[in-house]
């Protein structure tokens, strides 16, 4: 894709968040910073047609910020986001989970967010410190409405009993791996999260790159994802999903780790694949 402006109307901004702070808060294998600059050079090489939005991108983090502490740094995060929004479809790519803090802060400022959130884990930790494991919680915590998660994908053995305990004021549902296996259950679990979304609530998809089978150039391999096919049709349900609520779609990229791809950067073209989806998908 090359990097310039298309002619369609439509218009998404690419915000970049290039710092894995949270990452290394967590214990997982720093490197996530530098995503972004990754993805971005491989999303260079799509080819723009007629689906393809006006696209602009600019980096939202910065690791100075990170040295004042991280709850400092999601704050200006969230200023910057908040700045690059104006009603465009916006897709945040990571860096580490940690980030999709700020994003939620910069969207639910004003109104409710409901979160769907692929991932092996569900990131809702209880530690007090904020990292990578628990943005979920700690946004829940101080948000000015209560956030209602769902988390699709997740492991029984990626998540403890205080991981999995109730959010201190939303609800959190989850689809576990197993789950997944089942089309009818998954469409069940999809079709709920639809009839029970308020009408004024803000939609956000995230995903962590952990979640994905096959893909070990991540933060924390798993070895038991969801398959890339699974991923595309989800991608697809939130985008129509969107399109019915109209309201621009938010797209959250995490966790990938391109040190630890291999030599022909397999896992960052299959990510990258996945936001051409995102972005081709409104």
């Amino acid at each position: 894709m090359e990097m310039r402006q298309s002619p369609t109307e439509k218009e998404v901004f690419l915000a970049l968040a290039s710092t894995d702070g949270g990452v290394a808060a967590n214990g997982g294998r720093v490197g996530a910073r530098w995503a972004p600059a990754a993805l971005m050079t491989l999303l260079r090489k799509f080819t723009l047609d007629e689906r393809t939005p006006a696209l602009s991108w600019n980096e939202v983090a910065c690791a100075a910020d990170e040295q004042q502490g991280l709850a400092s740094a999601w704050t200006q995060q969230a200023i910057r986001l908040r700045a690059g929004l104006s009603g465009r479809g916006l897709v945040h790519i990571g860096g580490g989970h940690d980030h999709v803090f700020p994003l939620l802060q910069a969207v639910g400022a004003k109104r409710p967010v409901v979160v769907i959130n692929v991932d092996a884990h569900c990131d809702t930790r209880t530690d007090p410190a904020p990292h990578s494991g628990n943005p979920f919680r700690q946004f829940d915590a101080q948000a000015k409405f209560p956030l209602r998660l769902h988390q699709l994908g997740v492991h029984p053995f990626a998540n403890s009993a205080t991981t999995l305990s109730a959010l201190p004021r939303g609800e959190m549902r989850l689809l576990w791996r197993d789950d997944c296996r089942d089309p009818a259950h998954v469409r069940a679990f999809l079709m709920r999260i639809e009839a029970e979304t308020p009408a004024d609530a803000l939609v956000v998809f995230s995903l962590d790159c952990d979640a994905l089978a096959g893909v070990g150039a991540v933060s924390a391999p798993n070895h038991d994802g969801v398959p890339l096919e699974q991923v595309h049709e989800w991608i697809e349900w939130y985008a129509a999903l969107c399109r019915r609520r109209a309201q621009a779609p938010v797209w959250g990229v995490y966790e990938y780790n391109p040190l630890y791809d291999r030599l022909g950067s397999d896992d960052g073209r299959l990510i990258a694949g996945l936001i051409h989806r995102m972005i081709t998908s409104g």
